[in-house]
């Protein structure tokens, strides 16, 4: 019996009037004005199933220009008769059970090799690498008779071709370890609309691989997965890797060999071989869906995700203009600000940044996470307000920076009153245990989203000084806790004096109180 992806029911959408459904690859398109969006449990399922759904239609639709683009976003719905044409032409290679060549997958490699269970294919379960306690929901070891629906696993393979952690993968006469897959580390940004046909258009590039749009490729040869030779059997010591010959080769990347196993009597989905892939070759190249920075050792490097860091830090690398320097915002910000595209934009109050992610290391997952970060247009558009988002962000870093070294003044003072030296590494376990810049940042997220609505409609100084006055206060407010917390006595009183010191003296350098303006705010201090 297939399983064909473009009918069977397996991609996880919300409709417009907030109804859940699980919907095909044809109906999801087709219907993309009727939905609200995709949307699934584990974050890397839900990029990586945009990623195969830009990946169609770059296939069918370009568009090949931003005349054709906005030709695509008038007509306000995507063209069924084209679509269906397509996944008819292609109608096997979307067939996850295919005798021969199964989507995503590689046939025989089960004749080969010993499956692993079921846990091997969902990132989330994964029983391979360290424990953390994000991920504690995992594999038993007796579970071998556990399995997934077609539909779950269909939704698990997507995620493990585009995050599969690298490390050791132990195929006999493959190479023994593979690299991590082009998702696995970074935050990836999607433009969100109100509707999924709206997501969907505000993330379709230009696609003209021949002029490098979006990075530089080859037309004839800038070809889906399913549209390709299956993956060649890797042998040698070494996984070898290669470039992408386009946008669309790099959505649909397939970066381990993998084979379904499937119960005929449950039909569901038992085990997997996992096996070497495609290592990517990306050195000069970036994914458009990511923001870069610049190092000063190894230049153009991405945003990535962080345990102790939320999305909103990194606010004003998502959507500043592409600097001097190379620094540079998704394509996708990049694009909507274009002049060609301000109708578009100025037809929304508000940009909204879906920012998603995994982190692994070598086999262990990390973290997984989606958050939304929202920003006035008028922000988008304007290099002033730009230039404020990016001065109030750095501003919150460099006085959350002396926030910790305040707390550590106080510590180190309460450990060793005088001119004694305490040990350093217990100085920093015990400050961090304080978590005053955890209670720091967790207090200044909702004051920069008000900043941000703010700095979309106000005067820009007087927005930013009131953020400032939450700043200072937020800093203040957690030294304090920290310091109470580290009991009484003479000790604990001047530690809790030179850390005060200290950050009075960092907040009157980084961020000084300025003149009254019209308006001005009220608010903390």
């Amino acid at each position: 019996m297939p399983f064909l992806l473009t009918t069977e029911p397996w991609i996880p959408c919300r409709a417009l009037d907030g109804s859940h459904r699980e919907l095909g690859l044809l109906d999801v398109l087709v219907g993309a004005h009727d939905l609200e969006g995709v949307h699934d449990a584990s974050p890397p399922v839900t990029l990586t199933v945009h990623r195969l759904l830009l990946a169609v239609l770059h296939r069918v639709f370009g568009p090949s220009d931003l005349g054709a683009w906005r030709m695509l976003y008038t007509r306000g719905s995507f063209d069924a008769s084209a679509l269906r044409g397509y996944f008819e032409a292609h109608r096997d290679r979307f067939d996850l059970l295919h005798p021969v060549r199964p989507f995503y997958q590689v046939r025989g490699l089960t004749k080969l090799y010993q499956p692993d269970g079921v846990g091997r294919l969902v990132l989330e379960r994964s029983n391979y690498g360290a424990s953390v306690n994000i991920f504690q929901h995992r594999a038993q070891p007796a579970a071998t008779a556990d399995g997934l629906p077609l539909a779950a696993a269909a939704r698990s393979l997507l995620a493990l071709q585009g995050f599969a952690p690298g490390g050791l993968v132990k195929k006999k006469d493959e190479p023994g370890s593979a690299t991590a897959a082009p998702l696995n580390r970074g935050a990836f940004v999607l433009l969100h609309g109100k509707s999924l046909f709206e997501t969907l258009m505000l993330n379709l590039l230009v696609y003209a691989p021949d002029r490098g749009a979006p990075i530089p490729g080859f037309a004839a040869e800038d070809l889906p997965s399913w549209e390709t030779p299956e993956p060649a059997r890797q042998t040698g010591a070494r996984e070898s890797r290669r470039r992408p010959r386009g946008w669309i080769d790099w959505l649909t990347w397939q970066s381990r060999r993998v084979e379904l196993v499937v119960d005929d009597r449950s039909g569901l989905v038992t085990g997997v071989v996992y096996c070497v892939g495609q290592g990517l070759h990306d050195e000069g190249l970036t994914d458009p869906m990511l923001a870069y920075r610049v190092d000063k050792t190894r230049g153009l490097v991405a945003i990535d995700l962080s345990e102790d860091r939320a999305a909103w830090r990194d606010c004003h690398a998502l959507v500043r203009k592409v600097e001097a320097d190379g620094a540079k915002p998704p394509q996708t910000v990049t694009q909507l600000g274009r002049f060609e595209l301000r109708s578009v934009l100025g037809a929304r109050p508000y940009v909204v940044l879906d920012v998603i992610g995994m982190r692994g290391d070598q086999a262990a997952i990390k973290l997984a996470r989606h958050e939304r970060v929202s920003l006035p247009s008028a922000v988008l558009v304007d290099d002033e307000r730009l230039a404020a988002v990016g001065q109030a962000t750095h501003a919150v870093d460099d006085i959350g920076r002396q926030l910790t070294y305040a707390v550590r003044d106080a510590v180190r003072r309460t450990l060793a009153p005088g001119d004694r030296d305490p040990d350093k590494e217990e100085v920093s376990r015990i400050a961090y245990s304080l978590g005053a810049e955890r209670r720091y940042w967790a207090t200044l997220a909702t004051p920069f989203a008000t900043f941000l609505d703010e700095l979309g409609r106000d005067d820009i100084e007087v927005a930013f000084e009131r953020f400032a006055r939450h700043i200072r206060a937020a800093a203040r407010d957690c030294l304090r806790l920290a310091t109470d917390a580290l009991g009484v006595g003479a000790a604990k009183l001047q530690g809790a004096a030179i850390a005060e010191r200290h950050l009075h003296a960092s907040l009157n350098e980084i961020l000084p109180v300025r003149a009254a303006t019209h308006g001005s705010p009220g608010g903390p201090p």
